[in-house]
């Protein structure tokens, strides 16, 4: 009771008490600050901490009005690279993404068609050590391909020299840079000429940071939409004068070999991902509905975040279930013998052809999670709320995922979200139905010419 008690303090109480006096800073700052170098020298001492206050300040909650004064306050105090004019023949593009560190996002088969029409300059970003064998692997395997395309290929320790990189950036005088490394690249912003940049987020918030010309906003959180390419606050029916998009989407397919069995053969409902999502009592409540009706499933979770464990585990009890159990921590990228704390990938494989069904989590859902279920073609049921019921009912769903997620098994209702479960358990043409639309949209998603489609579309055309 105590820790919950100070876990409750540490979470809610003092992120709530930053944030109101992040958005008091952020009032003055715009008073009293100027452009010069002490006004700076106090915005950078500041910026981080304000920008951590008002997104995510409660439950996954942004205030994104907040975050955008923070942008205007940057442009007030900072000394901005002007964008270059340079008419390129041939058109250079840069890349900032994680290619061998992050193969779970952006693969270089999602840029072979860049590569063919235009110069393609990439710098990546290595987070951690243990990136250094990936990236070493990477270079084994495509160095040939970059070399015969003349792709200009270097990767940059995460506490990179900022001038040494925006010099490098600024000596090619690209018409485009791309990158999704999100607001660890604001100081580069500052320095860059290129002439168009854009940022694909990973997360529900934006980079503020007005030279960016497009971004993505691929699950906006509660309560905001994109309207018109634009952020809109439902609540407030305010728009907010940034320009995104929520059709740049890159994934890359796992390709996982799954020993195929029959459906008669299947009985695990398989969850994993951040544990925190999982300690869901409303989400949990109907897994055991289910569990304890078929008693011959199986439950079975991987996740990281382990100290939501005993929450899951309780939630469990308070059901009678005892079909369950927690399987560890498995990675897409180390195998159990590169790495020990992310093994259980062969352990995970097994389990995988022996999934029934796959049910996404309620208030925090899984994107990527949903992605790889259509991917394993199996069955996966999520939950989404309307505008309308969303706004008076925020805890049951922080963010909105639409684009990748099939109407006919998603539901609006908990009641409703058990009997699509139901459905795909009982009904095997249903199921089988179910399993070919998911390949469809997965296609969709995952094409590999979609970054370019889409980048040609919104932003290439309009380059002269």
């Amino acid at each position: 009771m105590i820790n919950d008690i100070k876990n409750f303090i540490q979470k809610y109480i003092i992120k709530y008490i930053f944030y109101i006096l992040s958005k008091i800073l952020i009032f003055f700052f715009s008073k009293l600050l100027n452009k010069n170098k002490i006004s700076l020298f106090i915005f950078n001492i500041f910026y981080d901490k304000i920008f951590k206050s008002v997104s995510y300040y409660s439950n996954l909650r942004s205030d994104l009005e907040a975050t955008q004064m923070l942008s205007n306050l940057r442009d007030k105090v900072s000394f901005y690279t002007k964008k270059n004019e340079y008419l390129n023949k041939r058109k250079k593009i840069i890349f900032i993404l994680g290619i061998s560190t992050s193969p779970d996002l952006t693969n270089l088969i999602h840029l072979k068609k860049f590569i063919k029409f235009f110069d393609v300059y990439i710098f990546e970003i290595a987070k951690h050590k243990e990136h250094i064998r990936l990236h070493r692997n990477f270079l084994k395997k495509n160095i040939n391909y970059l070399k015969k395309n003349k792709v200009k290929f270097e990767s940059v320790q995460i506490k990179f020299d900022i001038e040494n990189l925006s010099s490098k950036i600024n000596r090619i005088n690209a018409d485009l840079l791309i990158f999704n490394i999100g607001s660890d690249f604001i100081d580069i912003i500052d320095r860059i000429n290129t002439k168009k940049i854009i940022s694909i987020n990973k997360t529900s918030l934006f980079v503020p940071h007005s030279k960016i010309d497009l971004q993505t906003f691929q699950q906006p959180p509660w309560p905001y939409k994109i309207k018109e390419n634009k952020i809109y606050n439902f609540k407030t029916k305010k728009t907010i004068d940034i320009n995104v998009t929520n059709k740049i989407f890159t994934y890359s397919k796992k390709n996982i070999k799954i020993k195929k069995l029959k459906y008669s053969n299947k009985n695990i409902i398989l969850w994993y991902g951040n544990l925190k999502k999982l300690a869901d009592k409303n989400y949990i409540n109907s897994i055991s509905k289910i569990l304890l009706k078929y008693k011959h499933l199986k439950f079975y979770f991987f996740g990281t975040n382990t100290f939501f464990l005993n929450k899951i585990y309780k939630y469990f009890k308070l059901n009678n279930v005892k079909n369950y159990k927690y399987l560890g921590v498995f990675s897409f990228i180390y195998n159990d013998k590169s790495n020990i704390v992310y093994g259980n990938l062969e352990k995970f494989k097994k389990i995988i052809s022996k999934t029934l069904l796959m049910a996404n989590t309620f208030a925090m859902h899984g994107g990527r999670y949903a992605i790889e279920a259509y991917e394993f073609n199996i069955p996966i049921i999520n939950f989404q709320l309307s505008d309308k019921k969303w706004l008076k009912n925020q805890s049951k769903m922080y963010y909105k995922n639409e684009s990748i997620f099939l109407k006919k098994t998603t539901a609006s209702s908990y009641h409703d979200y058990e009997k699509l479960l139901k459905k795909v358990i009982d009904n095997n043409k249903f199921r089988n139905n179910v399993i070919k639309s998911q390949k469809v949209l997965l296609d969709k998603l995952i094409h590999k010419d979609k970054l370019y489609n889409d980048v040609n579309n919104l932003i290439l055309k309009k380059i002269k």
